[in-house]
């Protein structure tokens, strides 16, 4: 999957610090008719690194719809590395030589250095599904399942938790955490499955 943002206008606005301020000079003069829109581009990159995840939030034996996240990090050696204000993006997908809008979400500010995530509706190619098992040695086991039926790998991340207390989760493999949550990462094959095993203590 190619996606792109697109940003129309052919003059690139220049860059200038006031104190905290970013002010953003045209370089040549912009005349806007009575009842009239001019779009003019203050930054362009071309080739920005993003990786493509799709994300679901479980909680004990319930999981969300996958969405699909574009990340990046906003450095020079990324594509990027200029600060970026809130707004509306738009994500684009090159298809039989037309761009076709496949998603449209907001960002914050972004300052050089912070990451960046665009969140947008995965469509119906990726799904995820939880399943009741026989606990093993705790009461509460469940194995979660997601399925991609695209012809091509994806990244997929469960981002787990227990409605505010994760102390009852127990994994069979060591899981990393992100934003105060634990996150299982997977690769899930090209018309292909993952499964992923975990249990519940009682909270009694």
């Amino acid at each position: 999957m190619a996606q792109e943002i697109v940003v129309t206008g052919a003059r690139i606005a220049m860059q200038e610090e006031l104190g905290d301020l970013k002010l953003y000079r045209f370089p040549d003069r912009v005349t806007v008719a009575a009842k009239a829109q001019k779009q003019v581009a203050f930054l362009a990159r071309q080739g920005v690194a993003m990786r493509a995840v799709y994300v679901s939030d479980v909680f004990d034996a319930d999981a969300s719809a996958p969405r699909l996240i574009l990340r990046a990090r906003n450095t020079t050696t990324g594509g990027l590395g200029a600060p970026l204000p809130a707004g509306q993006v738009e994500v684009f997908q090159e298809m039989g030589g037309r761009r076709l809008l496949i998603g449209s979400t907001r960002t914050d500010d972004k300052a050089v250095g912070e990451d960046i995530e665009y969140r947008l509706d995965a469509g119906p190619g990726v799904s995820v599904e939880i399943a009741d098992r026989p606990a093993r040695r705790h009461a509460g086991g469940h194995l979660l399942t997601v399925t991609n039926a695209n012809p091509w790998p994806i990244e997929f991340e469960a981002r787990l938790g227990t409605n505010g207390d994760d102390q009852h989760l127990r994994f069979r493999q060591p899981l990393r955490r992100r934003n105060d949550r634990y996150v299982w990462a997977t690769t899930v094959p090209a018309n292909g499955l993952a499964t992923f095993d975990y249990e519940m203590l009682g909270s009694d």
